[in-house]
């Protein structure tokens, strides 16, 4: 038998007595722990809530891209990252060069060349 279970159970024995403040007493104390068990109940439901909201909030995070590179011009992201430079025929004697560019967020990708200089 559980606390509800026993006090039932008891007020039903009290219930005999000609004492009705005893089996008010025993009807306040049955309430309050019927409210500690729904109570218990529901943070128990929201505890559970919570550990998956936050898998899934780590889950997102970590799926977004890593803000470690350049603006890129397209998504606004600081996410474009130098793949390759070339050198620009004549003016490679003032150190200026083409460089191409990938952006490493997954839902951008483009690609972006534009002059470099050393």
């Amino acid at each position: 038998m559980n606390a509800i279970e026993h006090l039932e159970h008891i007020i039903g024995l009290v219930g005999k007595a000609p004492d009705s403040e005893i089996k008010g007493k025993l009807i306040a104390i049955r309430e309050e722990v019927s409210g500690n068990a729904a109570a218990a109940a529901q943070y128990s439901e929201l505890a559970e809530k919570y550990a998956a909201l936050e898998k899934k909030h780590l889950t997102l995070q970590n799926a977004q891209p890593k803000e470690t590179g350049e603006k890129c011009p397209f998504c606004k992201l600081m996410t474009l990252q130098l793949i390759d430079t070339e050198p620009i025929p004549g003016l490679e004697l003032h150190g200026i060069k083409t460089g191409h560019y990938k952006c490493a967020n997954p839902k951008c990708g483009k690609t972006y060349d534009k002059q470099v200089k050393d």
